[in-house]
């Protein structure tokens, strides 16, 4: 995890179906996986933090893992990361100018991640049927885009 503000205090994350992890955090820090093997699909999990100055926040949100296997000859042996409904769960409040989510069938995208002894590929595919774009300049991402944080 990485926080936007600095943080210091005490969190917990609960993943369905598995022990809830608790600890403390300075900024920067890394989680382990309460679930054991890393799961193929997205997970519904609820974070809990309480800051060393006794601030609390509670979310709940949707976790999904990216695999990123060394590229062979094709793309078809790579797992597809599918961005809808299941995967982020904002997307609906996303969709252009807050018009009602129609579906992944028309607002959509897919993901997938790959390696080779000199590059990290990223390939990308989005279905987006309603062009919104209000911004200009540095804050264009508030409209359609493409992010790779």
């Amino acid at each position: 995890m990485r926080q936007i503000i600095p943080f210091k205090g005490e969190y917990a994350l609960q993943v369905v179906g598995a022990a809830e992890v608790t600890g403390t955090a300075a900024n920067l820090m890394e989680v382990p996986y309460p679930g054991g093997k890393i799961p193929g699909a997205p997970v519904t999990c609820r974070l809990r933090a309480r800051s060393a100055a006794g601030i609390a926040r509670e979310t709940e949100t949707v976790l999904t893992f990216a695999q990123a296997p060394r590229l062979g000859k094709a793309w078809d042996a790579v797992p597809v990361i599918e961005v809808a409904e299941d995967c982020a769960p904002l997307i609906k409040s996303q969709f252009g100018a807050n018009r009602p989510y129609p579906g992944r069938e028309t607002y959509s995208g897919q993901v997938q991640f790959a390696w080779t002894t000199s590059e990290f590929r990223v390939r990308v595919r989005v279905l987006d049927a309603v062009h919104f774009q209000p911004m200009n300049g540095h804050f264009m991402y508030y409209g359609d885009s493409l992010q790779l944080i």
